[in-house]
C-alpha cells in the first residue's frame, strides 16, 4: 500500500471531516485515485497535494464552484491570476479585520476606563488637561443632521487609520450653551477625542481649564434636568459659561439594557464671575 493512504488519515493530517471529502468525491472536486471494492478509498500523495490547494483557495474566500472549475483546465496564467486576485481580496478582509481589532480595544480600553474613574452622583469642578478631538460640524440644513454628522466623522477617521477605532464606539457631542439655558438641545458638533494630532481642519485643541462636571443618568433626551441643577450650582457659587458644553457617554447600548441605565458625562466649561 505504499503512496496509498487511507481517507481517515488524510482528513485528520488536514483537520478535515471525512464526510467532507466523500462530499468532495461525489461533486467530483477531488476523488481518491484508489478504490477496492467500493468500499475503500485511497488517496496518493498528488492527491493530498491537490486537496491543499482545494483547501487553501477555499481558505481564501473562493467557493467550491469556482474552485472546480479552476481545477478542470489549470494553466500558468489563469492561476498567477487567481491567486493574486484571492490575495487581493483577502487583503481588503484583513484591512477590515484590522480595523475591528481597534475597534474592539478602543471599546475595552473606554470600558476599563469607566471602571476605574471615580464615580459620583453630585456636581464636582474638574480641572480636565488640554485635549484633543476630531470633530464634525452639524450642518442643520440637512434633513437629518445628527446622523449625517455621524456619517461624515466615521468616513472620516476611517481615512486616518492611526486615528480609527471609533466606529461603533463613544461619540461625544457639544451642545450650544444658550440652547441648554432654554432646556432646548442644539447640538453643534459630533467628535472622539484622540490621542495623536495630525494636520487636519477637523482637528480641535481644548485648552487645559475648570469644567463643572456631573454623570447625568437616563435618556439624553432629559439631560435638561441635570443641566438646570448645573447652572444652579453655578448660580450658587458665582460660576459662568466659559464655552459650549460637551457631552461624553460613559455607559451607553454596549452596556446598558435600555437608555434608562445610560450615563452621560457632562462637561461644562466655567469661570468666575466677575
Amino acid at each position: 500500500m505504499k503512496g496509498k493512504i487511507r481517507i481517515g488519515h488524510v482528513a485528520k493530517y488536514f483537520g478535515i471531516s471525512k464526510q467532507t471529502l466523500i462530499y468532495y468525491d461525489q461533486i467530483d472536486l477531488l476523488k481518491p485515485s484508489y478504490s477496492e471494492d467500493n468500499l475503500y478509498r485511497y488517496y496518493t500523495y498528488d492527491d493530498t497535494d491537490k486537496l491543499e490547494l482545494i483547501l487553501m483557495l477555499k481558505d481564501s474566500g473562493l467557493d467550491l464552484k469556482s474552485i472546480k472549475g479552476y481545477l478542470s483546465s489549470p494553466s500558468h496564467a489563469s492561476g498567477l491570476q487567481l491567486l493574486n486576485q484571492q490575495k487581493e481580496e483577502l487583503k481588503i478582509k484583513l484591512h477590515q479585520i484590522e480595523k475591528t481589532i481597534k475597534v474592539l480595544d478602543n471599546r475595552i480600553d473606554y470600558m476599563s476606563y469607566y471602571q476605574e474613574i471615580e464615580h459620583y452622583e453630585d456636581i464636582q469642578i474638574i480641572k480636565k488637561p488640554m485635549r484633543t478631538m476630531f470633530k464634525v460640524d452639524i450642518d442643520h440644513t440637512q434633513r437629518e443632521p445628527y446622523d449625517a454628522a455621524m456619517l461624515q466623522l466615521k468616513i472620516l477617521l476611517d481615512d486616518h487609520p492611526s486615528l480609527y477605532g471609533a466606529v461603533y464606539s463613544k461619540f461625544c457631542v457639544i451642545k450650544s450653551i444658550e440652547s441648554v439655558l432654554f432646556e432646548e438641545a442644539h447640538y453643534l458638533s459630533v467628535f472622539d477625542f484622540v490621542t495623536e494630532e495630525i494636520s487636519d481642519e477637523h482637528m480641535t485643541v481644548l485648552p487645559s481649564q475648570n469644567y463643572i462636571c456631573c454623570h447625568h443618568h437616563g435618556p439624553f433626551y432629559t439631560s435638561y434636568i441635570t443641566y438646570k441643577k448645573m447652572f444652579e450650582y453655578m448660580k450658587k457659587h458665582d460660576l459662568e459659561p466659559d464655552g459650549n458644553a460637551i457631552e461624553v457617554p460613559l455607559v451607553d447600548v454596549w452596556a446598558a439594557k435600555s437608555e434608562l441605565d445610560y450615563i452621560t458625562e457632562i462637561q461644562i466649561p466655567v469661570k468666575q464671575k466677575r
